[in-house]
C-alpha cells in the first residue's frame, strides 16, 4: 500500500501507460486487502519511466513519483506444521507470545491468528509500530500486556516493546536474525538468535543460537531451562536433610555422652566419608540428571526473584529433619534391644559407649534413610506418586542401586576398616523398615491440603501469587 501511494500511472494490458484512476486505485487496493486477510505478503511492483539523461537519484523523495503500477502480487510463507502447536505450548507453559512484524495489520493479524497468538475475544490487541512509537510510558505500560501484534514495526520498536515489558516486571525473551535486532536481542533478558539465517552480529547479540531456526527450539529451551532449576531445586533439598539431620544427631548424641568422649559417636569417621559421598557426588549424579518432562510445561513460569526454596520445600525438608533425628536417637539409645545388638560379640571399643554391633546398625539405618529419601527429593511439589517417570530415568536407578549394593558389602565385609560387623537377616529386615519412615512421612506431608503445604509461615493459608510469564 506505501508503493501503491506512489504511483499516479497504470500499465495496460497492452503495454501502454494511462494515469491511475480512483476506481482502479480502489480496485487494487481492496485485491491488497483480500490477499491481506489470506495471510499473504503483497508486493506492488512499479516502473517509473524516467526522460532520456536523466541522472539515476533517489525519487522516492519527489513529492510525486509518478510511478506506473505493473502488478500487485501476493506470496506466502507458511507457516511449519509444528509451529502453532508451539505456540499453544508455549501459552499452555505460562509464556506469551507476541509477533513483531514489518507486515501489514491485516497480514499480520492473519498470521498470528492461524498460530494462536491472537485472539479477539481474550482483549488482545494489535497496533502499528509509528502508533505504538507515539504512545506515552505509562500509555504503553498500560497497553502492552494485552499486546500481541505489532505491524509495521522498526527494530527501534521491538526494543521499546522490550524496555516497556521489562518495567512491567516481566521475564523477556527475543528473537532476531538481523543486525538491527541486535539492541533488542541484547537488552531482552533472553535473546534467541537463527543459526541458519542469523547474522553474526545477531548471533554475537544473543544469549542462545537456534541452530535449526525452528520456534520449537524456543519450546525446548523453556522445558530444559525449567528442568536444569528443578534439578538444582531437588539436589538442595536432599544436601540439606542430609546434613541437618547429620548435624543434630551427631551434636545431641556426643553431648548426651555421660564421658563426653568423641570416639563415641555414633558415627565413626570413615563411615562419614562414606555418607558424604552419598550426600554429593551421588546425589548429584542421581538428582541432576533426569530428563526434562512435558509435564514441566503445565507448571507456572518461575518470578524472576523467587527464592530457591519454596515454603512447601521447607516443610519437606523440615519434616524429614524431625522425623529422621528423632528416629536415630531413638535407634541409638533405645534401639539394643530391638536388634538384639547389646552384646559385646568382638568386645566393646576402650571408649565406646555402643558395641559394634549397635554402631554398625546406626550407620545402616542413617544410609539406608538417606537412600529412601532420594526418592522424596525427586519431587519438590505436592506430587503423592514418587516413583513416577522412573523408568526414564534409568541412571537414577542405576546410582540408586550402585550405592545400596555398596553399603550392604561395606556392612557385611568392611570388618575393622570400616567399623562394623555384619548384620543377620533379621537386622537388615528391621533397618530397613526403619528405613522407609522417610516414605510415609513424605507422603503424609504431600497429603496436606495445598493452601498450608504452600503458605509462607506454618499458621497461615496461601494464595495464589502473581507469577509473571518467563518469556514473551
Amino acid at each position: 500500500e506505501v508503493m501503491l501511494r506512489m504511483c499516479t500511472f497504470a500499465v495496460q494490458p497492452d503495454g501502454s501507460v494511462a494515469p491511475l484512476t480512483d476506481d482502479a486505485r480502489a480496485q487494487l487496493e481492496r485485491r491488497i486487502d483480500a490477499m491481506a486477510k489470506d495471510a499473504l505478503r503483497t508486493l506492488c511492483l512499479a516502473v517509473r519511466f524516467a526522460p532520456a539523461g536523466e541522472a539515476a537519484r533517489d525519487f522516492t523523495d519527489d513529492d510525486e513519483p509518478a510511478l506506473a503500477v505493473l502488478a500487485v502480487v501476493g506470496i506466502r510463507d507458511p507457516l511449519r506444521p509444528e509451529v502453532p502447536d508451539a505456540v499453544r505450548r508455549c501459552i499452555k507453559a505460562g509464556v506469551t507470545v507476541r509477533m513483531v512484524t514489518g507486515d501489514n495489520v491485516t497480514t499480520a493479524v492473519n498470521i498470528a491468528k492461524n498460530c494462536y497468538i491472537y485472539d479477539e475475544a481474550a482483549g488482545h490487541v494489535c497496533m502499528e509500530g509509528p502508533q505504538f512509537r507515539e504512545l506515552s510510558d505509562g500509555e504503553k505500560e498500560e497497553v502492552a500486556p494485552r499486546l500481541r501484534v505489532l505491524a509495521r514495526s522498526s527494530p527501534t520498536d521491538k526494543l521499546e516493546l522490550v524496555k516497556t515489558l521489562q518495567r512491567l516486571g516481566e521475564v523477556v525473551a527475543v528473537t532476531g536474525d538481523g543486525v538491527n535486532d541486535g539492541p533488542a536481542l541484547k537488552k531482552a533478558d533472553v535473546g534467541f538468535s537463527m543459526g541458519l539465517s542469523g547474522t553474526e552480529v545477531a548471533k554475537e547479540a544473543s544469549a542462545i543460537v537456534l541452530l535449526d531456526d525452528n520456534f520449537v527450539s524456543i519450546v525446548n529451551a523453556i522445558k530444559w531451562g525449567r528442568n536444569v532449576f528443578d534439578s538444582i531445586r531437588k539436589f538442595l533439598q536432599f544436601q540439606l536433610t542430609v546434613n541437618f539431620a547429620a548435624i543434630f544427631f551427631m551434636f545431641v548424641a556426643i553431648l548426651a555422652d555421660p564421658e563426653g568422649d568423641a570416639e563415641s559417636a555414633p558415627l565413626q569417621p570413615v563411615q562419614l566419608l562414606w555418607i558424604n559421598l552419598i550426600m554429593d557426588s551421588f546425589a548429584a549424579v542421581a538428582l541432576a540428571t533426569e530428563p526434562p518432562d512435558d509435564a514441566l510445561l503445565d507448571q507456572r513460569p518461575y518470578d524472576r526473584n523467587e527464592p530457591l526454596i519454596t515454603p512447601f520445600m521447607w516443610r519437606k525438608m523440615i519434616a524429614q529433619i524431625v522425623m529422621q533425628t528423632a528416629t536415630f536417637l531413638t535407634v541409638m539409645w533405645a534401639g539394643e534391644p530391638w536388634f538384639d545388638s547389646a552384646q559385646p560379640t568382638d568386645g566393646r571399643d576402650a571408649h565406646g559407649t555402643f558395641s559394634r554391633a549397635h554402631h554398625t546398625v546406626m550407620f545402616c539405618v542413617f544410609v539406608c534413610t538417606q537412600l529412601v529419601n532420594q526418592f522424596n527429593s525427586r519431587k519438590i511439589r505436592q506430587e503423592v506418586n514418587i516413583f513416577s517417570h522412573l523408568s526414564r530415568h534409568m541412571l537414577f536407578v542405576f546410582v540408586w542401586t550402585f550405592a545400596a549394593v555398596v553399603q550392604v558389602l561395606m556392612t557385611q565385609f568392611g570388618g575393622d576398616f570400616v567399623f562394623v560387623q555384619p548384620l543377620t537377616l533379621a537386622q537388615w529386615g528391621l533397618v530397613l523398615a526403619l528405613s522407609a519412615l522417610p516414605l510415609l512421612w513424605g507422603l503424609a506431608v504431600n497429603l496436606l491440603p495445598a493452601s498450608y503445604a504452600n503458605s509462607p509461615t506454618f499458621w497461615q493459608r496461601g494464595g495464589d501469587a502473581v507469577v509473571a510469564g518467563d518469556g514473551d
